[in-house]
């Protein structure tokens, strides 16, 4: 029997500047999708004028986001990265360089490599229901092994 579960799982992030030793992640939320890879282009395609074929490869980073529950101590650190990397007025960002090691209950493991936060939310929001917002942290890698 094949068993899928996901429960379990532990993510190593180490974030250059901000955590170079790492940290352990593993309050994931139950409202978003806790650890989501999103799909990749490897592939364009295109008809040329008079209807030639032609298809190319194409570089591009693998996307991968994670859902915490808001105010937990994982979620207190990712905001601390979010904000080392947060470029405002007067402000400078430390521009880590973000490794992500997945580790499954099964003991598979993926690392993505070469990344940066793109996204975060800053701050608490609520929702409709009164329940404090899951905070949301997307990255882009270059590699993974």
């Amino acid at each position: 029997m094949i068993n899928a579960t996901g429960h379990g799982l532990i993510v190593r992030l180490k974030a250059s500047q901000s955590f170079p030793a790492g940290i352990t992640l593993t309050a994931f939320a139950d409202d978003k999708d806790p650890f989501k890879l999103s799909d990749i282009t490897v592939n364009e395609f295109a008809m040329g004028m008079n209807g030639d074929a032609v298809a190319f490869g194409k570089a591009g980073g693998i996307p991968l986001s994670m859902a915490l529950i808001e105010n937990t101590e994982d979620d207190k650190k990712m905001q601390m990265i979010l904000e080392a990397n947060r470029i405002a007025k007067n402000k400078n960002s430390v521009q880590d360089v973000i490794e992500i090691t997945a580790i499954f209950p099964d003991g598979t493991k993926t690392t993505y490599k070469d990344g940066v936060l793109l996204t975060g939310t800053s701050g608490v929001s609520v929702t409709q229901n009164g329940r404090r917002e899951t905070h949301n942290y997307t990255f882009m890698f270059g590699d993974k092994s």
